[in-house]
């Protein structure tokens, strides 16, 4: 797929309304104003959704941006990613400050890039909530109307970096006293392919992402009325987050930077940020292993 590049507003900003808010322009050591290169593949953003969600993320982040900048003279020129693989690669080249998006695919980069990122905050969904869950599904007149029921019939699962429609379910099910065999797990890629599956009876419950569930990938496959949820995976992952690279971003500037962000929820978020606002990164559940 390919990148798209969007340069923030940040600049703009700062000319704009600097002489306004009176705030002094970020700098670095040697004086010079900050620009920060973030590498976004946020699944919610229009500019960097996959196709399960893409005709209902409506997220963008000019409002942010332009905030930031005028209110610390950070500059954030955003780069946006559609494929994980042209992000990683960018991070490997040293080329990015910091990135949002998924909490598992960023922060399996950075472990793999063996750089030290500091997760700044997450970002909400429009319902408020900052956490990630996993969703099991079927589609009508399937065989399995409840968890009990999946023994012997196929069970559609995300890869292994997608902790929550995984490992975690996975997991879950074990703690239940429910086995399914290796015979009896697919493995799809996106939760719009383990949706298609579902309807081409290549599987009898499959496990998604809940914000694909939320917004667009039930909806763009088919009708919704004919999938059912038959559980939710029990506790929850960070889901988006704002990280940067502790190297090439100073202490003061990350503190800085996120204590802009957390500022901005309620009448103070951005309206298309599509979201109730920025908070605290979420932790990451202690008996659950990382996926990298």
């Amino acid at each position: 797929m390919s990148l798209k590049s969007i340069l923030a507003v940040g600049v703009l900003a700062v000319a704009a309304v600097g002489c306004v808010s009176g705030k002094a322009p970020a700098v670095s050591l040697k004086g010079a104003p900050v620009t920060l290169k973030i590498g976004v593949i946020d699944p919610l953003c229009k500019a960097s959704a996959c196709s399960c969600v893409s005709d209902a993320a409506i997220r963008a982040f000019e409002g942010m941006t332009a905030k930031v900048a005028a209110e610390t003279g950070i500059v954030l020129e955003m780069e946006y990613f559609e494929d994980p693989q042209l992000l990683d690669r960018a991070l490997q080249k040293g080329l990015l400050d910091g990135m949002i998006g998924k909490y598992t695919t960023c922060g399996r980069f950075a472990h793999e890039a063996k750089r030290e990122f500091e997760r700044l905050a997450d970002i909400t969904k429009p319902t408020g909530e900052a956490g990630l869950r996993g969703v099991f599904i079927t589609f009508k007149d399937s065989p399995v109307k409840r968890l009990e029921d999946i023994p012997g019939h196929v069970l559609g699962l995300g890869v292994k970096e997608d902790t929550e429609k995984c490992a975690v379910p996975l997991a879950m099910l074990k703690k239940h006293g429910i086995a399914v065999s290796a015979e009896k797990q697919a493995e799809f890629f996106d939760c719009k392919s383990a949706a298609l599956a579902l309807m081409e009876n290549r599987a009898d419950v499959a496990v998604i992402s809940d914000y694909a569930l939320e917004y667009g990938c039930i909806v763009v496959v088919g009708d919704p009325k004919d999938f059912h949820v038959i559980a939710t995976t029990e506790g929850s992952l960070p889901f988006t987050t704002f990280m940067v690279d502790k190297k090439k971003v100073p202490a003061e500037l990350r503190a800085r930077l996120a204590a802009e962000l957390l500022t901005m929820t309620g009448a103070n978020v951005p309206q298309d940020l599509f979201t109730k606002g920025w908070v605290k990164p979420v932790r990451w559940p202690a008996d659950t292993p990382k996926p990298w």
